[in-house]
């Protein structure tokens, strides 16, 4: 948790229930970019993939924002895949959201498709939805994941992401900012 390390109390404790233990292993941080690095060496330089929740739309320096059911069911199957170590979910604030340098830090930019009124949902809201959709992904046949054989778009987007790496136009352990893209591009594409 970034921010305040004193927000637990015996409240919090009373209303976790089976979840107090949970609690006790909340480590919090001054900033985001201290939370992603720590979570960085814990993989011990296995690729993590985070994903930044906003009901905010994209902009020119950032790709529009995946939804989240969408999002969740590639981002655990990499994880499943071994593609990726971790998978780091963040939230902002409730009153204000993620600032743009929070969600320039995150590898993926998700939103929960809502009506245009009500684009902003709370954060127990939000977190709920983005866990039951981890949860669902997860629950799909494992087998089949870790037994599908990548597919022609998939190798394509492999190879583009790591010519990009050897030529030095994205860094080095860090294609998940493109790959979104490139995923968009080659979706046109005929399955083969």
């Amino acid at each position: 948790i970034v921010g305040n390390p004193n927000i637990l109390n015996e409240e919090s404790f009373r209303l976790a229930k089976h979840a107090k233990g949970y609690l006790d292993k909340i480590v919090h941080f001054d900033s985001l970019e201290a939370c992603l690095k720590n979570q960085q060496e814990l993989a011990q330089g296995q690729p993590l993939l985070s994903l930044a929740a906003t009901a905010r739309v994209g902009s020119a320096k950032r790709p529009p924002p995946t939804r989240v059911r969408e999002a969740l069911q590639r981002a655990t199957s990499k994880l499943i895949q071994g593609q990726i170590e971790r998978l780091v979910l963040v939230f902002g604030p409730e009153s204000c959201g993620l600032t743009n340098e929070e969600i320039a830090l995150c590898d993926w930019v998700v939103t929960i498709p809502s009506l245009q009124q009500y684009r902003s949902l709370n954060l127990a809201q939000s977190v709920l939805i983005f866990c039951y959709e981890a949860n669902m992904a997860m629950l799909e046949d494992w087998e089949s994941l870790e037994s599908a054989k990548p597919s022609s778009k998939e190798k394509l987007v492999q190879h583009m992401l790591q010519v990009a790496e050897d030529v030095g136009f994205i860094l080095p352990g860090d294609p998940f900012k493109m790959r979104p893209r490139l995923e968009e591009i080659f979706s046109q594409l005929p399955n083969h």
